[in-house]
């Protein structure tokens, strides 16, 4: 006999396998159409050729579900021979566009082909530098993967750790990749000085670019490097945090809390447990940090700040410039209040900015980014935190719009799709290459920051046969 609960799944189970059985159904419909011709091309050529016709006609499918069934398939005809590694790549992309889901996998085939493509044109850097493109493009993917996770509050530590082992190795063998293609480049170009100058220097100035992709692929390893730091210290917090089995003392909530605090940024993700045993102090700073910041008493904003510059001081020095930032924005809205001191402390915020490689226009750029993320999170809907004090003792102060602060919290746009999830940010899609991206709290963007510098999508695979019919 099945329990109340367990009888009361039945009907949904069978309505799920009666949805598989469906889809299995449809999709075995749509690709029976191109049994024969799969049959007949015994040629790499001819099943290049199949799934071409397969790419083209799965753009033009009726349902999405026949879309991702012919681009699956076409994937896998074009990928078993070079000759249809550019079809394979175009299927790659539809998949990625119509499930987002699956764009790591994606993007983990796609630099497959382009790692045997540079294997079988050792010369050419342009399947090399292709290759660093990809790699650089999955390190950021696994990135955003883990930013979505955290927006959406589902902060899986040991999955995050996971994934940035991956990111390191990714970042590291992109840096290197793109030494190589430059290497290549100048090769070439030596090579072509006496015949063909014109095309000798282009091959310079691509040596030029290569090496400047080198230089960002370097400090995206930093990047990568700076939150394994955070994860891994997140996970032990944590793990001391278990351990006590529901015993755990102040000093061991507060240790956890900070994480959320100084490394991630985001205190409005702190556990109700972990919460519940701070002391009120914490938990009053906690709630005020958790405001949009012309919600602020200029009392609050002072308090504010002496608490994060006291964090800055005792911080890794990697989660330093956040909090130096946080200080910079509270103290700049004491100032505007008419406090002396605010005025004072923000020439010494500044210098410790600009000894943290953020000068002056840095500083106040993302200062200004900074107010207009907290006015989204915060601005129109209450904190998820158990049991937030409340700090008000006196009504907010008024702003002149045309102050820094005020210009850089207006809302964020209208035309941002968001990412889901209880503090989730604006996310668009990209509407050249379909990659989801975050333009920044307060901006619109139509491309992401690769389309828009010149970067080709990389799911346009270059044919090893100039005579290739194009799409």
């Amino acid at each position: 006999m099945l329990c109340d609960r367990c009888a009361s799944l039945v009907p949904m189970i069978r309505s799920l396998l009666v949805m598989l059985i469906f889809c299995a159904a449809v999709q075995a419909g749509v690709l029976d159409d191109w049994r024969p011709l799969e049959l007949q091309a015994t040629t790499p050529e001819a099943r290049a050729s199949v799934a071409r016709e397969m790419v083209k006609a799965a753009r033009h499918a009726r349902t999405d579900i026949d879309k991702l069934a012919l681009a699956q398939r076409a994937y896998e005809l074009g990928a078993q021979q070079p000759q249809g590694h550019r079809w394979a790549a175009k299927a790659l992309d539809l998949i990625q566009r119509g499930d987002p889901a699956k764009r790591i996998w994606c993007l983990e085939q796609l630099r497959d082909m382009y790692a045997d493509a540079a294997r079988r044109h050792r010369r050419e850097p342009k399947y090399t530098a292709a290759l660093g493109d990809a790699l650089v493009q999955l390190t950021e993917q696994r990135l955003l993967n883990i930013d979505s996770a955290i927006e959406a509050g589902n902060i899986d530590s040991h999955k995050a750790v996971s994934e940035l082992e991956q990111a390191a190795g990714d970042a590291q063998l992109a840096m290197s990749t793109f030494k190589r293609a430059s290497t290549l480049a100048k090769a070439e170009s030596r090579r072509l000085q006496r015949r063909e100058p014109n095309r000798s220097n282009d091959m310079l100035a691509l040596a030029g670019v290569l090496e400047d992709q080198a230089s960002d692929s370097r400090k995206l390893q930093r990047e990568v490097g700076k939150r394994k730091h955070m994860w891994n210290r997140m996970v032990a917090a944590q793990e001391r945090f278990t351990k006590a089995n529901g015993n755990a003392t102040r000093d061991q909530a507060e240790q956890l809390a900070l994480i959320y605090v100084t490394d991630f940024d985001r205190p409005e993700l702190i556990p109700a447990d972990v919460h519940d045993r701070l002391s009120e102090t914490i938990k009053r700073h906690i709630a005020d940090a958790c405001r949009p910041v012309e919600d602020l008493s200029a009392d609050q904003a002072s308090r504010l700040a002496k608490w994060y510059d006291q964090l800055a001081r005792k911080a890794d020095p990697k989660s330093r410039p956040e909090m130096l930032l946080r200080t910079r924005l509270y103290y700049k809205k004491a100032q505007l209040a008419g406090d002396e001191v605010a005025r004072i402390m923000l020439v010494r915020v500044d210098q410790d900015l600009a000894r943290n490689d953020l000068p002056i226009a840095t500083a106040k750029r993302k200062a200004q980014e900074l107010a207009a993320r907290l006015r989204f999170l915060f601005g129109k809907r209450p904190v998820e935190i158990a049991k937030l004090p409340d700090t008000t003792n006196t009504s907010p102060d008024v702003v002149n719009p045309a102050t820094e602060i005020a210009s850089a919290t207006q809302p964020a746009a209208k035309a941002a799709s968001t990412s889901g999830g209880r503090f989730a940010r604006p996310v668009v899609t990209c509407g050249q290459c379909g990659r989801k991206f975050f333009p920044g709290w307060g901006k619109t963007a139509k491309q992401c920051s690769r389309c828009q510098s010149g970067h080709r999508n990389i799911f346009d695979f270059r044919s090893d046969d100039p005579s290739d019919p194009s799409d």
